[in-house]
């Protein structure tokens, strides 16, 4: 029987995260790191699957690894920055999502943008937020998320006409969070200004890939 190669044995792994199998994916990301101990995607991979079960700890130290061995894959460098902003580490995310921007073939520009933005408001840096926001939506414009995001960061800084039409916009793109705030501003803009970041904050929480 033919051993099976790194990047069968990665392929394995990558079907068996999808359906699921994580603890099966987890083997077959270990049996490729033994046939090539630097497989940087593997590493990146595998962090995920560990970040979908719990073990944070697991997840980021195998996307520092993937970023040790391949600096210039930008998944690792998003990913880590999804971890670090799970866990309330905003600058340290900040820092990670910005080198992801800064890596020209990045997959997951539009997102990196999003979340790094996220983190600015976290971090109380609107005009920075609404930055990286302008960017995403320069580039898609369809894109609800990022409508619903800008609106709510000038909604924080009292900037309501501005925020009413980005979040009538994102309202119209089908952001039920987006509905949500707008009815909260109908009734009270004041008890929606204090929600808006929990609302963004829960938009961080989810997976972008």
């Amino acid at each position: 029987m033919t051993n099976k190669s790194a990047e069968d044995l990665k392929k394995s792994g990558d079907k068996k995260s999808a359906q699921g199998d994580y603890e099966g994916a987890i083997q077959e990301f270990n049996k490729a790191l033994e046939v090539e101990p630097r497989f940087a995607r593997v590493y990146n991979n595998r962090g995920l699957v560990k970040k979908s079960i719990g073990d944070t700890q697991g997840a980021l130290n195998d996307f520092i690894k993937a970023i040790e061995l391949d600096p210039q894959l930008a998944a690792a460098h998003f990913n880590l920055g999804q971890i670090k902003t799970d866990t309330g580490d905003f600058t340290g995310a900040i820092k990670d999502l910005s080198n992801a921007i800064n890596i020209n073939e990045n997959p997951l520009m539009q997102e990196s943008y999003l979340l790094r933005g996220a983190n600015k408001y976290e971090s109380s840096d609107f005009s920075g937020a609404i930055l990286d926001f302008d960017k995403v939506i320069e580039s898609d414009q369809t894109n609800s998320i990022a409508y619903y995001l800008r609106g709510a960061t000038k909604l924080a800084v009292g900037d309501e006409q501005n925020s009413l039409e980005d979040l009538k916009k994102a309202e119209e793109l089908g952001n039920e969070n987006a509905s949500n705030l707008l009815k909260q501003c109908q009734t009270d803009t004041t008890e929606a200004e204090e929600d808006s970041g929990h609302e963004i904050y829960k938009i961080n929480g989810k997976e972008y890939i």
